[in-house]
């Protein structure tokens, strides 16, 4: 991930409730998409702060 901080939220949308952050750095696990949003075993993240 890029970010220095990325918002872990329950939904796949900036409008759903933040439930957690992960830090950079962090390698992460992607389980899904939708949309622009990956799942990963704590919620979703938005893609743009993540590289493969």
């Amino acid at each position: 991930m890029t970010a220095s901080k990325l918002n872990i939220r329950s939904g796949a949308s900036t409008s759903t409730k933040v439930v957690g952050y992960y830090t950079k750095g962090q390698v992460l696990d992607i389980i899904g998409q939708t949309g622009s949003f990956y799942k990963t075993s704590r919620g979703y993240i938005h893609s743009g702060y993540t590289k493969k």
